[in-house]
């Protein structure tokens, strides 16, 4: 994200509409929109629903005062993402329920929300702050959403996991000026078709989530290196528990060692899951 912006961007004042803060930086063909909603940790799950609606509301504002184009890449950082109401619903569910209404309304896509070239990339993991963070980046270059041929798009996934799907592209291929492309990888972990495999055992659930990067690259066309690993040159890998690290880092490094690696500790959107791997990946022009 920062290489993304590196090219002196454009900071714009923080501006405040009731619950909502929203930041802009802008640099040449691309943006970067941010919306903060502080404490909202506290609230009920209505409450929080609603929050994450109008925080999504204020995210199309900022894009449309861009002008650049199109959102590509979403990072959701969700407070108290394990937490359980009585309904037998969970934050991460509530989360889900306000982006979709926001995602189904006039600002962002109406009733074609689901119609998978509107999607762009995201994750979404929690952390222990008490505010909803959101942040959007946007580009002119042409782009192109791309879904793992192993998993059910998250926009169609059942009620299993929630009164509304989850709302994004597992990735997004973009076409730069010089005829090369970079792809860009949102959460992926170690779900097959819509479930989540190998419970409790972290070797396992690292081996399919490395296989579902490598098969997202090839989707995506982009050519796969001599151990049919994508050319990933920055990855971010999240992780719930801190016991696993040392064996998260001998794996990631063996498979990806030219990567560029930013380890961080988060819950993620289900409690079985152990590990969660984000990244960028490039083709260089023919």
């Amino acid at each position: 994200m920062a290489e993304l912006l590196s090219r002196e961007p454009i900071c714009h004042e923080p501006r405040t509409r009731g619950r909502t803060i929203l930041q802009i930086s802008e640099a040449e063909r691309w943006a970067l929109v941010s919306v903060r909603v502080p404490e909202a940790a506290a609230l009920d799950r209505l409450g929080f629903q609603r929050v994450t609606t109008e925080a999504y509301r204020q995210l199309r504002v900022g894009l449309d005062r861009c002008g650049v184009g199109q959102p590509v890449r979403i990072w959701n950082y969700i407070p108290a993402i394990r937490r359980r109401y009585a309904t037998d619903l969970d934050q991460y569910m509530a989360f889900n329920a306000g982006r979709y209404a926001a995602f189904a309304s006039a600002a962002w896509y109406g009733q074609i929300c689901l119609a998978e070239r509107w999607m762009p990339t995201a994750s979404g993991v929690g952390h222990e702050g008490e505010d909803l963070v959101l942040h959007a980046l946007a580009t002119d270059h042409p782009a192109q959403p791309v879904e793992n041929p192993r998993q059910v798009s998250a926009y169609h996934y059942s009620r299993r996991y929630g009164p509304k799907p989850p709302c994004f592209a597992r990735a997004t291929v973009i076409e730069e000026p010089d005829g090369g492309r970079r792809l860009l990888v949102g959460g992926t972990a170690s779900v097959i078709g819509e479930d989540s495999r190998h419970e409790d055992d972290v070797v396992a659930q690292t081996r399919e989530t490395i296989e579902n990067l490598a098969h997202l690259a090839r989707a995506a066309g982009l050519p796969s290196g001599t151990m049919t690993l994508p050319r990933f040159t920055d990855l971010r890998v999240y992780y719930p528990r801190p016991s696993d690290l040392p064996i998260l880092q001998q794996m990631v490094v063996e498979s990806f060692p030219q990567a560029r690696l930013d380890w961080v500790a988060a819950e993620l959107c289900r409690p079985e899951l152990l590990v969660e791997i984000e990244g960028v990946a490039s083709a260089a022009a023919a």
